[in-house]
């Protein structure tokens, strides 16, 4: 008796706390039961608990999620694109912009409550800006510097946001709230496929992506994302201890989901990231020094091994000796480089130089489907 008026004590305390985070939070769930209202605000209430969600969702909408529903684009009817530039019609994606801009938005007000140390650390970006001035001079040689002003835009927002929440969170907190992205790519990925399966699933009467229909892409343009997203997520479960995800039940479910979607993205690539994520994990931060050498042995071998069988391999995973086409793609694309291989044709050019008429005159897609033969086309070699 004494314990439960303790406890009731306790909820009433959070439901009329000051702190604003729970109290706009109590104020929210008010339409659910009360012990589950009681149970989402206790973990509100742990320290760093409402910003580690606020994080979560920047990194989740910096995924470009729910996009063919941000742009208005129908994926049974082709995208009107402009001959000339291959750019979508003008303003079609400016919900996306906006959002970007929102997220970078929040980063930067969170980040001003750590002003001092942000300043500190700011010369940790200094690696990274090298390539974000080449990609922003590329403007100056771009077959289309619109996109290539918005591309790097996109880079900054992305680079700028993770930073400043490294800065902002300690190590543990910025791990969950990378982990809890994922579970809202997921949780909304599962809902869109089932919910809306024009927009979640690959469907036969796509205008372009038919070749795929039945895989799942969730709230993201492409199976391949889907799959090779959440193959990532996957491996970083696998390393999340107790300090970063308390509950094994969560910690497994999460995994469970990442693999599943996986699954239902028929994504071959996806297959094999995981593998190779927990793979290099383990050798560059786990494994001894004094065991990498052999390991190092066991890993080439292995690796000779895969690619004597590789026949073998690509046809257990579904895919032939041309990777889905792709060989023919990346021949195009090197014809292509070798005309202009330092500079390259622009960050995020549509068009690159004739790559992109090539393609889709000769196989119907419009990228490269490498993002290494992708950033030589955009940046030459320099940007590589």
């Amino acid at each position: 008796m004494t314990a439960n008026l303790g406890a009731d004590e306790n909820w009433n305390g959070m439901e009329n706390s000051d702190r604003p985070g729970i109290r706009y939070a109590s104020i929210l769930l008010g339409v659910f039961p009360r012990r589950f209202r009681m149970y989402v605000l206790l973990h509100l209430s742990r320290p760093y608990a409402v910003e580690v969600w606020v994080w979560a969702l920047c990194l989740f909408l910096l995924l470009n999620p729910f996009t063919f529903y941000l742009i208005h684009e129908d994926p049974t009817i082709a995208s009107l694109r402009n001959v000339a530039t291959m750019r979508r019609e003008a303003d079609s994606q400016m919900l996306l912009y906006l959002l970007r801009i929102g997220v970078l938005g929040i980063a930067c007000m969170l980040s001003l409550l750590r002003w001092r140390r942000t300043l500190n650390l700011l010369p940790r970006c200094l690696p990274m800006v090298p390539f974000v001035l080449w990609a922003a001079m590329s403007t100056l040689w771009s077959d289309s510097p619109g996109s290539t002003i918005n591309g790097v835009f996109a880079l900054v927002s992305l680079w700028l946001s993770c930073f400043l929440m490294g800065i902002r969170l300690p190590p543990n907190h910025a791990a969950r709230a990378i982990l809890f992205s994922g579970l809202l790519l997921g949780v909304f990925s599962v809902i869109w496929a089932v919910a809306i399966p024009s927009y979640g699933v690959h469907q036969m009467t796509d205008a372009s992506q038919s070749v795929h229909r039945g895989a799942w892409r969730g709230v993201l343009l492409h199976k391949n994302h889907l799959g090779q997203i959440c193959a990532l997520y996957a491996a970083a479960v696998l390393f999340a201890g107790p300090k970063v995800i308390r509950s094994r039940l969560f910690r497994w479910g999460l995994f469970l989901l990442m693999i599943f979607l996986i699954i239902k993205s028929t994504s071959a690539s996806a297959l094999v990231i995981v593998p190779m994520a927990v793979g290099l994990v383990w050798y560059l931060l786990i494994l001894k020094s004094v065991h990498k050498a052999m390991a190092t042995v066991y890993g080439l071998a292995g690796l000779a091994f895969a690619w004597l069988s590789i026949a073998l391999l690509l046809s257990l995973l579904g895919r032939d000796m041309t990777f889905s086409g792709r060989t023919t793609i990346w021949a195009e694309a090197f014809v292509s480089i070798a005309k202009s291989p330092i500079i390259g044709y622009g960050y995020m050019s549509p068009t690159y130089g004739n790559f992109t008429y090539m393609l889709v005159h000769l196989i119907g897609v419009h990228d490269p489907h490498n993002a290494y033969v992708d950033t030589l086309l955009a940046t030459g070699v320099i940007g590589l």
